[in-house]
C-alpha cells in the first residue's frame, strides 16, 4: 500500500510538470475571460476616463481577443466599440505579440511580457515608447498604469487607475 501511493504521488507530480511545461504561453489570459474589466478614471489632464474590456480566445485558445469600449467620439462622449485586438505567441520571437485595431483607423502593434501575473504591454506610439501595465492586486483587480516607458523607467504616465472584473 505504501508503494502504492508512493508510486501514484511521483505519477502526479511527474504529470503536473509536464503539464506546466506544456502550459500555453497565453495562459496567463485565462483569468480574464469571465466576466468584463471595467476602468473609470481620469486622464492625466483631468479628462474623465472610462474603458471596458472583454476577453475571448480563438482558434482553439491560440489566440486571445480583446474588445475594448470607450469614447469613440470626442464630441459628443459616445461609448462604443473602440478597439479590437489579437494576442498571440509568436513562435520565431518566442514572446507574446499584440496588435490593436481602432474605429479611428489606427493600428498599434508591439510585445507583451508577463512577469507572475503582472502583463506589460509595450509599443512605439507618437515617435516614443509606451507601456501598458496590468499589475494583480488581486483575482479581480489590477492596477493599470499607461505612459512612456524607456530604459526600463516611467517617464511621464499619462493615466493609472484599476481595472475590476464584473460579471458580464
Amino acid at each position: 500500500m505504501k508503494y502504492t501511493l508512493i508510486t501514484l504521488a511521483i505519477v502526479l507530480t511527474s504529470v503536473q510538470a509536464f503539464a506546466q511545461k506544456n502550459e500555453s504561453p497565453l495562459a496567463v489570459f485565462e483569468v480574464f475571460t469571465t466576466g468584463k474589466w471595467e476602468m473609470n478614471g481620469t486622464w492625466g489632464n483631468g479628462k474623465k476616463f472610462r474603458q471596458t474590456q472583454i476577453f475571448k480566445w480563438g482558434l482553439n485558445k491560440k489566440i486571445m481577443k480583446v474588445q475594448t469600449y470607450g469614447t469613440v467620439n470626442q464630441k459628443t462622449g459616445a461609448f462604443g466599440l473602440r478597439n479590437e485586438g489579437i494576442r498571440a505567441w509568436d513562435a520565431q520571437k518566442k514572446q507574446i505579440v499584440f496588435w490593436e485595431f481602432d474605429v479611428f483607423g489606427g493600428i498599434t502593434q508591439g510585445t507583451c511580457t508577463v512577469d507572475g501575473k503582472n502583463i506589460y504591454y509595450d509599443y512605439p506610439y507618437m515617435g516614443k515608447n509606451f507601456r501598458d501595465s496590468w499589475v494583480f492586486v488581486h483575482a479581480n483587480k489590477y492596477a493599470y498604469k499607461v505612459g512612456v516607458y524607456e530604459n526600463g523607467k516611467w517617464g511621464k504616465v499619462y493615466h493609472e487607475s484599476y481595472y475590476q472584473r464584473v460579471q458580464k
